[in-house]
């Protein structure tokens, strides 16, 4: 009776302490997974701001050249006739923008939600909004995961900000 009690405690042991590093190795694939979409969202998210530099600051300065000292009085937001990416002409077209976007990983692709803001900065202040244009605009590019793609994990998420005057375009687009 004593051997069968000890066999008995010893097998529930083992499983208790498979179980433990079942979890555990599933708890790292969730990070490890979590991690490759983040990543993959962060690349999405630099591509798109890798776009936006090669755009005019606004609509006064598309098909101009030099810096402008004058902030514009065109509302951000994309101009009439500007229905998506492939009409936007300058940087603050993109204000508003909400589509899905996707990234390959391995051999799979993974959806996102893509959503752009663009915002009038302090010229001093960078990280103050401004109450009126100004020769600074803060673009925000957030990608998140869709939802019920996720496995059972938390969805990942990547969001870009990058402050963008005319002059840092014009050194930009010197230097490519």
């Amino acid at each position: 009776m004593h051997q069968t009690l000890l066999a008995v405690s010893a097998v529930a042991a083992f499983a208790y302490l498979a179980l433990g590093h079942e979890r555990t190795a599933q708890r790292l694939e969730h990070r490890d997974i979590g991690a490759k979409v983040e990543l993959a969202a962060v690349d999405l998210a630099t591509a798109r701001i890798d776009v936006l530099m090669g755009m005019a600051f606004d609509e006064g300065d598309v098909g101009g050249h030099g810096a402008r000292a004058t902030p514009s009085t065109i509302p951000l937001g994309p101009d009439a006739g500007e229905s998506g990416p492939a009409a936007f002409d300058d940087l603050d077209d993109w204000d508003g923008y909400d589509a899905a976007a996707t990234a390959r990983v391995g051999r799979g692709e993974l959806a996102f939600r893509e959503r752009i803001t663009v915002r009038y900065v302090e010229d001093d202040r960078p990280g103050t909004p401004a109450t009126g244009a100004t020769l600074s605009k803060e673009v925000v590019v957030t990608l998140d995961e869709v939802p019920g793609t996720t496995g059972g994990r938390a969805p990942g998420r990547a969001e870009l900000r990058r402050v963008i005057t005319p002059v840092g375009l014009a050194i930009d687009q010197s230097t490519r």
